[in-house]
C-alpha cells in the first residue's frame, strides 16, 4: 500500500493530512483538467520522454500512462511504473523514485 502523501503540498487539519489548495483540487480546476485531452499533440514531440507513473495513482492511472507511451512516436517514450506509490510518487518513495529519474537524465545526455 502506498504510503501517506507528505510534503509541502500538504497540510495538517483536525481531519488529518490533506492537499493544500491548487486550481486543480477546486471544483471548477478539476473539470478543467479532465477535459483536457491532447493526446493527438503528442505526436509531434521529438526529444526521449519519461513517463513515470506510481501503480496506484487515481490522477494518472497506468492505462492512462500506457496511452500516452503509444501517442508519442516510436521509440522515444520510456514508461516507469512505480509499485506502490500514488500521484506523488517522489514522496510515497523516494528512494526508488529518484534513481529512476537520474538514470534516465544520464541516458540522455551519453545519447
Amino acid at each position: 500500500m502506498c504510503s501517506p502523501p507528505s510534503g509541502r503540498g500538504y497540510r495538517t487539519t483536525n481531519s488529518g493530512l490533506v492537499p493544500r489548495a491548487t486550481v486543480i483540487s477546486t471544483p471548477h480546476g478539476m473539470q478543467l483538467v479532465t477535459q483536457l485531452d491532447i493526446l493527438d499533440q503528442l505526436n509531434r514531440i521529438q526529444s526521449r520522454t519519461l513517463v513515470h507513473v506510481g501503480e496506484l495513482d487515481p490522477v494518472t492511472p497506468v492505462d492512462a500512462a500506457q496511452e500516452i507511451i503509444e501517442a508519442l512516436p516510436p521509440g522515444i517514450g520510456r514508461l516507469e511504473i512505480l509499485a506502490d506509490a500514488g500521484h506523488f510518487a517522489w514522496l510515497d518513495t523516494p528512494d526508488r523514485y529518484w534513481p529512476v529519474i537520474i538514470d534516465f537524465v544520464t541516458s540522455c545526455s551519453r545519447s
